[in-house]
């Protein structure tokens, strides 16, 4: 919207497009150029392998460098793997690498259609990342909260949740882990170069991924992960913690229990 009218500073974030990758500029509002303001590009882009069973929501800047790394990479195969990424021969797009989930379904889909048989989403199980699972499994606290925060916004009359100041690997953890219930997510850096973050819901569209990441973790690291008899507890954290208020309310309920 245009700049604010009186004595406050304009805080909205500027809709320039940028140079780089044609995403609005999203400094908050200047004077400058904004070649002379921008910083990393926190657009969200999905990124889907060639059969597009696979799909990751990425952050912009993310995706940028890992596409330079893989052009100007000598041993370009093993940077492909790694970054589990390949480039199109005109260079015009990226791709997730297929992986055998996709082989096994493209099988599937084979066998339907000689035998004739329908195959739904509900056939299909959700697709985690190894990167995905790794942050997981170490913030094992954070994935609880985050899943039950999305769980209880499918739930709720609410299609919108907010997310403020959060580090990157939160937001992308969060940014990534919206997408399996195919709840969009948008993010935007700070003043403070904190982020950000929204996840909408489109209820014609949601779904709850099979398995639950906890309930897949817990099943791969029984040890880590027991199941437990009674309604598990939202871990509290510190109260320094600047999180949604939904988040806040549940904490304050654990604690009072």
């Amino acid at each position: 919207g245009p700049c604010a009218l009186d004595a406050t500073k304009c805080i909205q974030p500027c809709s320039q497009k940028r140079t780089d990758c044609d995403h609005p500029c999203a400094v908050p509002c200047h004077g400058s150029n904004c070649q002379d303001v921008m910083s990393n590009c926190m657009a969200q882009v999905i990124v889907t392998c060639l059969c597009k069973l696979r799909s990751i929501p990425m952050i912009c800047y993310k995706l940028q460098n890992a596409i330079s790394f893989i052009k100007f990479s000598n041993n370009l195969e093993s940077k492909r793997e790694s970054l589990d990424l390949i480039i199109s021969p005109n260079d015009s797009s990226v791709f997730l690498i297929c992986d055998s989930e996709c082989k096994k379904n493209a099988r599937n889909i084979k066998l339907a259609d000689a035998f004739d048989i329908s195959l739904t989403s509900s056939n299909l199980q959700t697709y985690y990342s190894d990167s995905l699972k790794a942050y997981a499994k170490q913030n094992f606290d954070f994935l609880l909260l985050v899943e039950k925060t999305l769980l209880d916004l499918m739930k709720s009359s609410k299609n919108i949740i907010e997310f403020k100041n959060l580090d990157e690997n939160k937001a992308d953890f969060i940014n990534r882990y919206a997408a399996c219930f195919k709840i969009n997510s948008k993010s935007v850096r700070n003043q403070n170069q904190k982020i950000n973050m929204s996840a909408e819901i489109n209820r014609s569209n949601v779904c709850t991924p099979r398995p639950l990441l906890t309930d897949l973790l817990r099943r791969e690291f029984p040890v880590l992960f027991p199941l437990k008899s009674d309604v598990e507890k939202i871990p509290a954290l510190p109260s320094s913690t600047n999180l949604p208020m939904s988040f806040a309310d549940r904490i304050r309920l654990s604690k009072k229990e």
